[in-house]
């Protein structure tokens, strides 16, 4: 089983700190506040890149309601168009049926 790229990143980071810090590798408390240090530099990393996320996001959301809107009138078009054409064809049919026999109606 591999681990996930950023778990090799961290226990690399550590192996790189021990070697190049050798007498503080064996005293808990500064591995700890060497971890601790960079935990927080990498947090700092990863708020910079959420922050610029989100107005791409905004943006993203902002144009999927504009296409989203666009689709829903176009469908609305679409439907006023076959019901006026219905409209349209039942009139024809009735204008040119006026000298024929009406329709049998069941009552």
């Amino acid at each position: 089983m591999s681990l996930a790229p950023k778990a090799r990143d961290a226990a690399k980071a550590y192996y790189v700190w021990r070697h190049y810090n050798p007498n503080s590798a064996d005293d808990p408390l500064a591995a700890w506040s060497a971890g601790y240090e960079a935990g927080g530099r990498a947090m700092l990393v990863r708020s910079a890149t959420w922050a610029g996320l989100k107005p791409t996001i905004e943006d993203l959301l902002e144009a999927l309601n504009r296409h989203l809107i666009a689709r829903e009138r176009d469908q609305l078009d679409q439907d006023a168009e076959r019901w006026a054409l219905s409209n349209a064809d039942a009139e024809e049919r009735a204008i040119r049926h006026l000298d024929d026999e009406q329709e049998a109606l069941p009552f």
